[in-house]
């Protein structure tokens, strides 16, 4: 593949039937049959990324004959269609919906949970539809957050993603901007400066990128994620738990530890979807909840949440594992200053320092917030990254005029912004200070890490108000003590199947 391809060419260049793909590989002659049943796209891009067939790359794209053999899953296993007031957008959280724009990809992954849509030439989503959409969002008012997905949205030109993204900017009750999309591991050619700039006039914008392997850290890959966090736009990455691909503590390891190093945050970790045409993908719950206990963990840097979206529409339903809080990872190339302020000359002499113990990721732990226009130390920031730096605001009163400025200036140097809260007796402990605080950290583009409590109950009790009334980005993971715990969501659990309570109290079965 000529590696100074733009992504257009990249994209007509794709093998997307039997005859294109057979110029690379040996293909079987059902596949065929397959295709027309089930999309295939794969840019040279990513066909690059294939070491030996059968590999984690491989399973990820290319189409097996498995898919056709699956009784046991649905087309629409989330009933997204059913959640649909009007076609192309899911209503299903009181306060935020999904819009789709698109139903094409950069490549089509085999355990595509929209397989029912995506990639059908005869199922393209149509301008008119996306509109009316919007035009749902306009009129409802509780809405506040909206995920633009697809399909990949970024697949889309730029004049017609600003489109889209302009009118729904337009929208005053709207306050978070997300794009869900794979491109950046997919066809990282896509992001462009002239992308990036587009999207940067549109904050507070959220990306959520999607790698699955470690194999899918490449040049190109760690230099998109570069263009889009130096623009000031939060990257977050969704994983799906794959037989085959990443169902390891190793693979996983090394994961989480990649996307540190590109400053995206883990987000999620999904068990697979019960999608028609994918059961040769899904592992066992209990396998996905024996990886997460073995992850390291870091006081100071993002952890995932693994979830189970219902099956149903039940939602997102946390399923995450009590963990050691681990204060070690990897060594000592993780390094960590306890700064009371950015002030210039300790900054620079912490960094410095940082960097000659050979410390590839740096994390601040800011005491003070205060605007002090000094430019310089914005611009140092800079040179050292990966930086992040973690705030410790407790109170939505503390979200000041300062500390909005301070926060705009780092997100815009390209430094993720965390935040750690510690449960206060008569301070912050009611979930509605602790939803107005986490609500208004993600507007100043800081995403809360960890709530510390000194009591589980109570650590429980604001952790599970916060579920389903407000985005997955805004609930943090609980801290007490030296351990990670997660609200207890499952009420049954036999050798065949996994019953989960979610935040509405309903009940939905998942197969072990």
């Amino acid at each position: 593949m000529g590696k100074e391809m733009d992504w257009g060419t990249l994209l007509r260049e794709s093998a997307a039937n039997i005859r294109q793909l057979s110029l690379y590989y040996p293909v079987e002659k059902d596949v065929a049959k397959l295709t027309r049943k089930y999309p295939m796209r794969i840019n040279p891009y990513y066909l690059s990324l294939i070491k030996e067939r059968e590999d984690a790359i491989w399973k990820q794209s290319m189409p097996d004959i498995r898919e056709l053999e699956d009784e046991e899953g649905v087309p629409d296993p989330l009933h997204e269609d059913e959640d649909s007031p009007v076609a192309g957008l899911v209503h299903r959280y009181p306060d935020r919906v999904l819009l789709l724009v698109s139903n094409r990809c950069a490549m089509y992954c085999r355990f595509c949970t929209r397989k029912r849509g995506v990639g059908d030439p005869f199922k393209r989503i149509k301008k008119e539809q996306a509109l009316k959409g919007i035009e749902y969002i306009r009129e409802h008012e509780e809405i506040r957050d909206v995920l633009i997905s697809g399909g990949d949205p970024l697949l889309l030109k730029d004049e017609e993603l600003a489109f889209f993204l302009e009118r729904l900017r337009e929208i005053k009750h709207i306050e978070v901007l997300r794009i869900g999309t794979r491109v950046p591991c997919s066809l990282p050619q896509r992001i462009t400066d002239g992308l990036v700039s587009l999207l940067r006039r549109y904050h507070p914008l959220y990306i959520n990128a999607h790698f699955n392997h470690p194999g899918e850290f490449t040049e190109e890959s760690r230099r998109a994620c570069s263009r889009i966090a130096d623009a000031g736009i939060p990257l977050g990455d969704q994983t799906v738990l794959l037989k085959g691909v990443n169902d390891s503590v190793d693979v996983m390891n090394a994961m989480i530890r990649g996307l540190w190093s590109m400053r995206v945050t883990p987000y999620y970790i999904y068990q697979a979807d019960l999608t028609k045409g994918t059961k040769h993908f899904r592992t066992d719950v209990d396998e996905g909840i024996e990886i997460f206990k073995s992850l390291k963990f870091h006081p100071s840097l993002p952890m995932p949440h693994f979830v189970i979206d219902a099956p149903g529409g039940g939602g997102k339903i946390p399923i995450t594992p009590e963990c050691r809080f681990y204060d070690d990872v990897n060594g000592n190339d993780i390094k960590a200053l306890n700064l009371e302020s950015l002030e210039y000359n300790t900054l620079k002499s912490g960094l410095e320092d940082a960097r000659g113990k050979v410390a590839e990721i740096i994390v601040i732990e800011l005491g003070e917030i205060e605007d002090k226009e000094d430019k310089g130390v914005y611009e140092l920031l800079k040179q050292y990254h990966p930086i992040y730096i973690n705030m410790h605001l407790n109170h939505p009163d503390e979200l000041t005029d300062d500390v909005k400025r301070v926060s705009s200036m780092l997100s815009d140097a390209g430094v993720p912004l965390g935040n750690r809260i510690n449960l206060i007796e008569g301070v912050n402990n009611d979930p509605k200070v602790i939803k107005e605080l986490v609500l208004g950290l993600l507007k100043l583009r800081v995403k809360p890490y960890y709530l510390h409590a000194d009591r589980e109950k109570d650590g429980l009790a604001i952790v599970n108000s916060l579920r389903g009334f407000t985005t997955g980005m805004a609930v943090p993971h609980l801290v007490v003590g030296d351990r990670i715990i997660c609200p207890n969501y499952i009420v049954e659990k036999t050798s065949e199947k996994i019953v989960l309570r979610n935040y509405q109290g309903r009940t939905f079965e998942y197969p072990i």
